[in-house]
């Protein structure tokens, strides 16, 4: 049982964190690799003169920090993470340095401290605490990439190589943001991919007072289109890719029905005036359970300063597809690209068409029959009071499925950071509240053996 008091360990995450995260390790920007590869040796650094074992692990985009901390302990559990961050400047909008730790109205701010280096120092902060004090329960695994915000490029071909260091005895992943700030545990990520439509029905721009009506206009000919592949209906898009996914179990809709939900509080959020579910199942399956179709962009014509009044010969969309976590997104990603090149070979008015499809990936939902699952569960009870809320979550950490199909240990994934923290956005912060009970839950989690 850790004994640890609790300002001993937020004044440790503190330390950590504040030195972490003066590192600018931006790694969408090549500027940076330096920073990169400095920030991978700090964490191999700390490690080290706590006792443990490191390697920086080369070849596979920044270096990935594998350290081990053993106490002899019968038990291994890895924790993943990761020290890259995204790009931050005060002219964004931030109202203190982005890579100094502020501590204001009850948060601590800088670019990182929700993700991720902020969630990976809780655990860090937490076990070496424990390892002095002779407590730590599990030998600890800490294997943190650098490359995650361009997509985790290279990890595949990491974690097919380390697989059995990684075969420990259970895998925790903190990289998100607990829902509504209740405990919360994530069993399900969806898959899916991006596209992008273009279709051309001119040889180029046409005057529009004189040819209106006329020839076709290639962004009504799209928007048309578009509107019929988001009809839930017969033959539409969405009805197509939806055929295929699963309907929720019962003991699935149990956990969505305790979802926190209300209309409200997502429109005060995001500023709209219409929320459609009617109530949280609705809103659980449709978000995390459920394939998606979402537009993220739209391009025809000129869109200079002012006006240029022609017809355009070409248009494009951008469309975003999520999956069922269960869903095969390498068969659904060939429907998609079917069913448009029946639209262009359907649809007179096109003269020609195309569509590209960056790289699906897959979802999982992960078995809920797992004993340290519910262990990490009952240390939330134990440490909040409060039992865990079960997510599915609408995203996908492609990471975690990896870990499933690849490694198959067993999963706990459970995000400490708090809402509200304006991850990847300026001011990105933690509540501090949010922040302590993490830091329970971590030495808790680290600090007693079952």
């Amino acid at each position: 049982m850790a004994s640890l008091h609790p300002d001993t360990l937020l004044v440790r995450w503190k330390e950590i964190t504040e030195a972490w995260v003066a590192i600018p390790s931006v790694s969408t920007d090549t500027a940076r690799k330096a920073d990169c590869r400095r920030a991978a040796q700090w964490l191999a650094d700390l490690l080290y003169d706590a006792g443990g074992t490191v390697e920086l692990l080369e070849g596979y985009g920044n270096p990935i920090v594998l350290g081990r901390v053993d106490v002899g302990a019968p038990t291994t559990i890895v924790v993943y993470g990761h020290y890259d961050v995204q790009p931050a400047a005060r002219e964004e909008g931030w109202e203190t340095d982005p890579f100094e730790l502020v501590y204001r109205d009850g948060r601590y701010v800088a670019r990182g401290v929700m993700d991720n280096k902020g969630q990976v120092a809780i655990h860090l902060a937490a076990a070496l605490a424990l390892k002095e004090a002779g407590e730590l329960a599990h030998n600890i695994v800490f294997f943190v990439e650098g490359d995650e915000e361009t997509g985790s490029p290279h990890l595949a071909e990491a974690v097919q190589s380390l697989r059995e260091i990684l075969r420990q005895d259970a895998i925790v992943v903190s990289d998100g943001v607990r829902e509504h700030n209740l405990p919360t545990l994530e069993l399900s990520f969806r898959g899916g991919f991006n596209a992008r439509v273009w279709l051309r029905t001119l040889a180029a721009d046409q005057h529009s007072g004189m040819m209106s009506r006329v020839v076709p206009n290639a962004p009504e000919v799209l928007v048309r289109l578009l509107a019929f592949a988001l009809q839930e209906g017969e033959g539409g898009l969405f009805e197509i890719l939806a055929r295929d996914a699963p309907a929720p179990s019962a003991e699935v809709e149990a956990d969505l029905a305790v979802l926190p939900f209300g209309k409200e509080g997502i429109a005060r959020a995001t500023g709209a005036r219409v929320v459609h579910p009617k109530n949280a199942q609705e809103y659980g399956r449709w978000v995390g359970l459920e394939p998606s179709l979402s537009i993220t962009t739209l391009r025809a014509g000129y869109l200079g300063e002012g006006y240029r009044n022609a017809l355009a010969a070409t248009a494009e969309a951008k469309i975003n597809v999520r999956l069922a976590p269960q869903q095969d997104p390498e068969a659904a990603a060939e429907r998609f690209r079917e069913w448009w090149r029946e639209r262009f070979a359907q649809t007179e008015e096109i003269v020609e068409g195309d569509v590209a499809i960056d790289v699906p990936y897959r979802g999982v939902m992960l078995p809920r029959d797992n004993p340290w699952l519910n262990r990490a569960g009952r240390v939330w009870e134990e440490v909040t009071g409060r039992a865990p809320v079960r997510t599915y979550c609408g995203g996908g950490i492609p990471v975690v499925t990896l870990f499933h199909e690849e490694v198959g240990a067993p999963l706990v994934v459970t995000p400490l950071a708090s809402e509200g923290g304006n991850m990847h956005g300026p001011n990105e912060n933690v509540n501090e509240f949010v922040l302590r009970e993490g830091l329970a839950w971590s030495a808790r989690w680290f600090g007693a053996r079952e």
